[in-house]
């Protein structure tokens, strides 16, 4: 968004944080008012950084989120819920309702991708992602929502699935949990990425979608999911999946197959006192 007369030295900030975030390093200007900085950071590089000013036009849409600081706010983007991301769309916003002819497909459609990831972190200012309403299996009846763009489902023809939304598989997912998933033809067609395309997993192969979305949701073990058993149930119904060591190739796994018996544990461990009954959320029902 910004250009190369939008460059600017530390020196030319009406502002100093250096206290805050260390040496600032780039800086580009988008709006008056409104920054992105890099500056150092332990165990990386460079983070990056938005600077909102009171005065800026963004500044009442972002000003419930970032840290405060006087006459500005200051949003790491490492902070995945920090609000960024709301700056990045508010700045979209802004400048083309400024510059009509900047609004092409092109931009339209990053404008549109821009609002749908930031869904899933912000639900509360874009809104959640919507219940799937047609399934690869029937249309949905029921719905249990797990978090915003996760749902288990029961559809009218009698089936189970697990939904869950583009943004989140498109991010998380192995190639092989998103070959193991269903999507509808409509999304297929018109593209996932237009149409916030669900994956379905059935109750079969579940298994490794919870797996998966497990692995930066903690909190759902012993709640949400069993981690032993969804691991049990991966090895009963998706040995291959299983059988995968970390950075081995998918084309290699029938030659791994051999090594199962001594090299489960570096992968997926069995816990056969734990059975392979996973769905803890059910129980509760």
């Amino acid at each position: 968004m910004a250009n190369e007369k939008d460059q600017l030295t530390p020196e030319e900030l009406p502002f100093d944080l250096k206290n805050e975030i260390g040496e600032i390093g780039k800086v580009q200007r988008f709006i008056p008012g409104v920054y992105c900085l890099t500056a150092p950071k332990e165990g990386c590089p460079v983070e990056n950084y938005y600077v909102v000013m009171e005065f800026a036009a963004v500044f009442a849409a972002v000003s419930k989120y970032g840290r405060q600081f006087p006459g500005l706010r200051l949003y790491p983007v490492s902070e995945d819920a920090g609000g960024w991301r709301i700056v990045e769309y508010e700045l979209a916003k802004y400048q083309m309702a400024r510059s009509p002819e900047l609004l092409s497909e092109e931009a339209e459609q990053e404008f549109h991708r821009t609002a749908l990831f930031a869904a899933g972190y912000h639900p509360e200012y874009f809104g959640e992602y919507p219940v799937p309403i047609r399934t690869p299996r029937g249309c949905t009846l029921r719905h249990q929502k797990l978090e915003n763009g996760v749902y288990w489902l029961e559809t009218s023809q009698c089936e189970e699935l697990l939904a869950v939304c583009y943004p989140i598989w498109n991010t998380e997912f192995t190639s092989i949990a998103r070959v193991i998933g269903e999507p509808t033809e409509y999304d297929s067609i018109q593209g996932y990425d237009k149409t916030m395309g669900y994956l379905y997993f059935i109750r079969r192969s579940c298994c490794v979608a919870f797996y998966e979305l497990m692995q930066t949701r903690p909190a759902w073990e012993g709640t949400v999911i069993g981690k032993a058993a969804v691991m049990n149930a991966i090895w009963r119904y998706l040995p291959k999946y299983a059988a995968m060591a970390p950075g081995l190739s998918e084309n290699s796994w029938k030659n791994y197959l051999s090594k199962i018996e001594t090299e489960r544990e570096r992968v997926i461990r069995m816990s056969p006192e734990a059975g392979d009954d996973f769905l803890l959320f059910l129980k509760e029902q």
